[in-house]
């Protein structure tokens, strides 16, 4: 992953000198017959919020993912203007809880030993 633009780090925040790989499964959107395996139980990271995104977003809370997070790099993608995704009932708040949620940020590095990503939040003006 490259880093771009990300503020500096606070020195309790320390880069790891060597670049970590993440041990998690890539897949692309073409993929889809190798979802099921890949998604079932885990909490899931899409990068990117276009139609492509929406529709593997879903598809993975048919194959029960624990929760989709969902990074947009510019805000103005079809998942950011989603009004509702499928939920679950929180038994704590017996309110709806939704299963995928949209950050606009982007990954800039790989952190907790692989299993992890690091996201520089990413802020548009429009000037």
């Amino acid at each position: 992953l490259l880093r771009s633009g990300v503020p500096s780090l606070s020195d309790s925040d320390e880069e790891p000198k060597k670049p970590v790989p993440f041990k998690g499964t890539i897949l692309h959107s073409s993929d889809m017959s190798e979802f099921d395996p890949a998604v079932r139980g885990k909490r899931v990271v899409l990068i990117g919020d276009a139609g492509s995104a929406e529709c593997c977003a879903l598809e993975a809370i048919k194959h029960d993912v624990k929760m989709v997070f969902m990074l947009s790099r510019s805000g103005y993608g079809d998942c950011v203007y989603t009004g509702s995704w499928p939920g679950y009932l929180n038994p704590k708040t017996s309110k709806v809880e939704p299963k995928v949620k949209v950050f606009v940020a982007m990954p800039y590095q790989v952190v907790q030993n692989g299993t992890g990503l690091k996201c520089a939040a990413m802020i548009w003006d429009e000037e």
